[in-house]
C-alpha cells in the first residue's frame, strides 16, 4: 500500500514480480492515516533489509514532484532491480 501525492484520497498498490511491475488504484483511505508500507517476499543471499528500506524511502511519493507517477514506477523498478 502506497500513498501518492497525486491522489491523496486513495491507496495505491504497487506490485513487482520479476521484471513486471504494476501500480493499481485501490480503495480510499477513509478514516486511516495515509502511509506507505512494503512487503518483500523472496530469498536471496544478497538480500539486505537496510538497503531495501533505503531504496524504498527514496521512492516515496512525498519525495517525488507532483505528477510523477511514471517516474515513481521507474524508481520502484530500479529499487527492486538495481543495475538492470
Amino acid at each position: 500500500m502506497v500513498f501518492l501525492a497525486d491522489d491523496p484520497a486513495h491507496r495505491y498498490i504497487v506490485q513487482v514480480v520479476g521484471k513486471r511491475a504494476r501500480v493499481e488504484r485501490a480503495e480510499p483511505w477513509g478514516g486511516l492515516a495515509p502511509r506507505s508500507q512494503m512487503v518483500a517476499i523472496g530469498a536471496h543471499e544478497s538480500f539486505d533489509p537496510a538497503d531495501l528500506e533505503a531504496r524504498f524511502e527514496a521512492c516515496l511519493a512525498s519525495n517525488a514532484p507532483k505528477g510523477s507517477l511514471q517516474r515513481l514506477g521507474s524508481a520502484l523498478l530500479n529499487w527492486v532491480r538495481p543495475g538492470s
